[in-house]
């Protein structure tokens, strides 16, 4: 994987049977809202929501790490990738985005992935496998000394809670939210619907999407648009 998390778990699991591994853990940056009070949400403006305090990337992921939707598309993916049932997937508050990834093991063992937050060094690893690259400077003690791990407010970010549900629904649930996701995104970068109002988007659409199964590739460009589609009639509706 070239993700960083699931990078990580992957490097963490090696050697290790399923039924060893009693949770995975993904942290989260928190983005740069971590510390605004929800009653704040409704005055945050594009400017701010790109202002990402640890990694620099493009404004679709930008938003996503603000609203953690990006998180809650993680926790999806590593169900799929690792065979992990949802309830052994956690997600903790990670403001340092030292450690990539944590595996607690059934006799209370916790193991951790960590390097700097510098994405050239999943992508080196995934390019590379199985060997690696040494071009990379590492972490210091000191990058060490300060590491700190947080619950997840889901009311103040409640689009983890709907990854979560929309995974468990399965069929087409998972493609929907990521299509809607992404449209209600660029509604917000384009000034139509404010920070808040990408997860009520999101969340109306899959409340009234109607499921189908996924079983090709045709399928879930067909849920893409579906998304869109229902994203589109909403906006519309409260614009």
């Amino acid at each position: 994987p070239v993700d960083s998390e699931h990078s990580a778990i992957f490097q963490l699991l090696n050697g290790k049977k399923n039924k060893e591994v009693k949770k995975i853990i993904l942290p989260a940056s928190g983005g740069p809202f971590l510390d605004t009070p929800l009653s704040d949400f409704e005055k945050i403006k594009i400017s701010d929501a790109l202002k990402h305090p640890v990694w620099s990337m493009g404004k679709k992921i930008t938003i996503d790490s603000a609203t953690l939707a990006n998180k809650g598309l993680e926790v999806i993916e590593a169900h799929y990738l690792f065979n992990i049932p949802y309830e052994k997937i956690d997600v903790l508050i990670h403001r340092q985005c030292i450690v990539h990834g944590m595996v607690e093991l059934v006799d209370g063992t916790i193991i951790s992935h960590m390097g700097k937050p510098d994405m050239k060094i999943p992508i080196s690893y995934a390019l590379l496998y199985p060997k690696r690259d040494s071009y990379y400077q590492g972490i210091s003690v000191k990058d060490l000394s300060k590491l700190t791990f947080e619950p997840v407010s889901i009311e103040k970010f409640p689009f983890l809670k709907l990854a979560y549900e929309v995974g468990m629904k399965k069929m087409s649930y998972p493609a929907v939210f990521n299509s809607a996701d992404d449209r209600a995104v660029n509604y917000f970068l384009n000034g139509v619907i404010t920070f808040k109002e990408i997860y009520d988007v999101v969340y109306e659409t899959i409340n009234s999407h109607k499921p189908f199964n996924v079983r090709s590739i045709d399928d879930i460009l067909l849920a893409e648009s579906v998304g869109k589609e229902l994203v589109d009639k909403i906006v519309r509706r409260k614009k």
